[in-house]
């Protein structure tokens, strides 16, 4: 069954935080769509409005949904970035929270997307992991169980990944677990990327 894999963008994003899972997931969706299969993947963005969003640098992405209209979303990742205005609109905690309580829904974030994560109240009692530079940061907050020196940490459906080109190898992880190890290792071949699994946890 195709999964709909929907990108948050807001206004500080990190560009290669949600650049790079898109890359990994449309290509591993062109890759099988080249083989004669079904895509396995529909791949988009949303943010709480469609205005345009100014990422860190100044690129300018015009995001395809609003959280008004954003279709039923089967894993959604939240990218890092300058994350003071997502943590700061109500309707962005409620529908991370809305997600979290939907079982059929997976959440991964993406460097200090964890901290997004984290003020809507959804890491608590994990194992979780950001950019080593604010692992200290993360560490001051109650209740979350934060590890060092790993690409990825899988808590089966909330996920979490330390900074920026990890967010490539946490895609590439969520293509293995979603349709096959060898559509993983594919894709990575395809994007040039030097992927390594057993750097998770």
């Amino acid at each position: 069954m195709k999964k709909n894999v929907g990108i948050f963008l807001f206004n500080g994003v990190e560009v290669l935080d949600f650049a790079g899972p898109f890359e990994v997931f449309i290509t591993a969706a062109r890759l099988c769509e080249e083989e004669g299969k079904e895509k396995p993947f529909n791949i988009f963005t949303f943010a709480t409005t469609k205005s345009n969003i100014v990422a860190r640098g100044g690129l300018e992405v015009i995001p395809t949904y609003s959280l008004e209209d954003v279709p039923p979303i089967d894993l959604v990742i939240i990218p890092g970035g300058i994350s003071d205005e997502p943590r700061g609109q109500g309707e962005v905690m409620e529908f991370l929270r809305k997600a979290a309580g939907n079982k059929s829904e997976t959440i991964a974030s993406v460097c200090t997307g964890a901290f997004i994560l984290a003020k809507a109240g959804i890491l608590k009692g994990l194992k979780v992991t950001t950019h080593w530079k604010h692992i200290k940061d993360l560490k001051a907050i109650p209740d979350i169980d934060v590890i060092e020196g790993v690409t990825f940490v899988d808590q089966g459906r909330i996920l979490t990944s330390a900074g920026v080109t990890s967010g490539i190898s946490l895609s590439l992880y969520l293509v293995s677990r979603f349709v096959g190890k060898g559509l993983a290792d594919l894709t990575a071949k395809e994007i040039e990327y030097l992927y390594s699994p057993e750097s998770g946890l």
